[in-house]
């Protein structure tokens, strides 16, 4: 979607790009939390008590208890991060694409020169993202263009942002 504002020879002009749906499995996210470097394994370093039921008796007869025993934090990441379900994240986004200003002088100011038209701005592309679900990555990033790896991501590299700036002469 473009909008676009002019105002005494200023125009601003706004892309925004909207992506409903897909997913995308963060390999990325897995390795960070299997490895304990991700700000998300802070938690539970000092232990945790799953939740959930262990069988004290025998598989013949068995006798279902609360569980009561304490793992690491790395065995807790660790099985985690093994678990490719917990990494799967919607590609919906909305992202500002671009961004151009561009001031158009008047024509009497150019009086009777050979040019006819002079304008000059800047332009910046990929600005940011007013919305995404997926917290530290570009859901559109993947891992490669070949059809096998698409809504992979595996240590991808930022999404480039770009500033330029313009000069458009007309004679």
């Amino acid at each position: 979607m473009r909008l676009c504002f002019s105002w005494k020879g200023l125009t601003l002009s706004a892309l925004i790009d909207f992506r409903f749906g897909g997913e995308v499995f963060s390999g990325t996210d897995a390795g960070l939390d299997g490895s304990g470097t991700s700000e998300r394994t802070l938690e539970y370093r000092d232990g945790i008590t799953v939740d959930g039921m262990v069988n004290t008796g025998t598989p013949e007869d068995p006798v279902f208890e609360a569980n009561t025993l304490q793992i690491t934090g790395q065995d807790y990441w660790g099985s985690m991060s093994g678990i490719a379900g917990n990494y799967i994240y919607s590609q919906t986004n909305i992202r500002l694409r671009e961004l151009t200003l561009v001031y158009r002088l008047p024509g009497d100011l150019l009086g009777d020169s050979f040019v006819r038209g002079l304008s000059f701005g800047v332009v910046a592309r990929n600005l940011g993202f007013l919305y995404k679900d997926i917290e530290n990555f570009d859901p559109e990033s993947s891992y490669s263009t070949s059809n096998y790896a698409q809504g992979m991501l595996w240590y991808n590299l930022p999404t480039t942002r770009s500033i330029g700036f313009n000069v458009n002469i007309s004679f």
